[in-house]
Parts: C-alpha cells; structure tokens; sequence
C-alpha cells in the first residue's frame, strides 16, 4: 500500500498456476503471465482465452505450450515469448514490483511426467535481467522458488537467477541465441498475440516476429535504429 500499486507476476513454472490465476482474476492491478505446459482437453485451466473478468479482464495472460511438443521446447521457444509476448506487454503494464514463480521444472534433466522440455540456466537467467528494467523502480524483481525435480538443474537455475539479480549474468549460448522456435509453437504463440493484442495493442506488431531466432531479432532492431537515424539525418540536412 503506498508504496505498490501495481503488481506483475511471472509464472514460468511447468505448470499453470491455477490458483493464483483464481485470486487475481478480476483484479486490474496485478496482471499475471504464465508460461505452462498444455493439453488441449486435459487441462482445466491455462487457455489463452482465459483473459480475466470484470474489471480484471485483460490482466491474465496464459502462454499454453502443448505438452505433445516438449522434445522441442528449449531457449529459442522461450525467448521468443520473453521478447514478443511478456515484455511488451510489461512495459506497456510499467509494475511498481515483479513477482516470479520460479519453478526450474522447464529445465533440461525433468523427464515427463514431471517435465520434458529444456530450457537452460542461462535463458532463465536473462529472463530475470530483462524483468529488473520493466518496474517503474528498475530492479523490484523477487523471485520465489517453486518445481524443479532434477537436483543438478535446480542448483544451476537458483545460481545463475541469483546472479542476474547481482548483475552478474551469463551470456546465452551461441546456439541459444541463433536457433529459430518451432514452427508449431510459433502458430500457438500466435493465437495468444492475436488474443491478446485487443488487450496489449504493443504486441501487434510482434507478431511477424514470433518465428525468428533472437540473433535475428536483435540485427532487425539494429536496421531499424539505423534507419531512423539515417532518415533523422537527411531530415536535418534538408532542413
């Protein structure tokens, strides 16, 4: 109270966090994105439709990976949804405090039914660099540990997640970072974009870039800045 107003959560626990999406259904100030395994059918809970109510509608934000798919779910999947889906949508939100459930079960090593995808240390780590600058506070970012079945990949994810917290991250691996997601997932990301955009108009136009790897993304960013600045430039001179 004071203090925070508005709240993020990040969930990227294997698993959709059913509960704490019932407590902040309708509640406009805490928006909750939530990365998870699905099954379309199986799953009582996590669609992308699932969107909040009442004055909260528009808060909720589910990112349904189908549980069919985990063999190809790893870091290219999962910065593709940090930097076309949560980000956006967190700046656009500006919290005053992030709150992460941060289960490590999405971690190479959980083997199903307890996990199947494999996700690296590394990419949770930038996960949490990239949420220190999305507060209106930059570094209001807790983490809370939650799932994580395989001893060594827990251990690996707490050290290089407390490390990003320090400021002292690793760098994303080179095949990481060039690795395109997965076709499949790509479509699912999609749905949630387009659901999403009448909410979060900012992630309309990510949606073309949904496919790429995240070493594509950052030269495309780079051709824009130095197109706008050559466009600044002869702007000047003709004036």
């Amino acid at each position: 109270h004071g203090l925070v107003s508005k709240v993020l959560i990040i969930d990227w626990c294997l698993d959709h966090g059913e509960g704490t999406q019932s407590i902040f259904y309708s509640n406009p100030n805490v928006l909750y994105i939530s990365i998870h395994r699905y099954k379309k059918g199986r799953c009582s809970t996590g669609a992308f439709d699932e969107v909040g109510e009442g004055a909260g509608k528009g808060f909720n934000v589910n990112i349904p990976l189908e549980c069919g798919q985990g063999s190809c779910i790893g870091d290219a999947e999962y910065l593709s949804i940090l930097r076309n889906i949560i980000l956006p949508i967190s700046q656009a939100f500006r919290p005053d405090i992030v709150l992460v459930s941060a289960g490590f079960d999405a971690m190479a090593g959980n083997k199903e039914p307890y996990g199947g995808f494999h996700v690296t240390a590394e990419c949770f780590a930038h996960f949490t660099q990239c949420l220190m600058g999305v507060t209106s506070m930059p570094g209001k970012v807790l983490l809370v540990l939650e799932g994580g079945f395989h001893l060594s990949s827990l251990c690996q994810g707490v050290v290089r997640c407390t490390q990003a917290l320090m400021c002292d991250g690793n760098p994303l691996s080179l095949d990481s970072v060039s690795t395109r997601p997965d076709a499949t997932v790509v479509h699912s990301l999609q749905e949630v974009v387009t659901y999403q955009t009448k909410y979060w108009p900012s992630v309309a136009r990510q949606k073309i870039h949904l496919g790429v790897s995240e070493e594509e993304a950052r030269h495309k960013v780079q051709e824009e800045e130095d197109t706008i600045e050559a466009l600044s430039t002869l702007s000047m001179k003709a004036s």
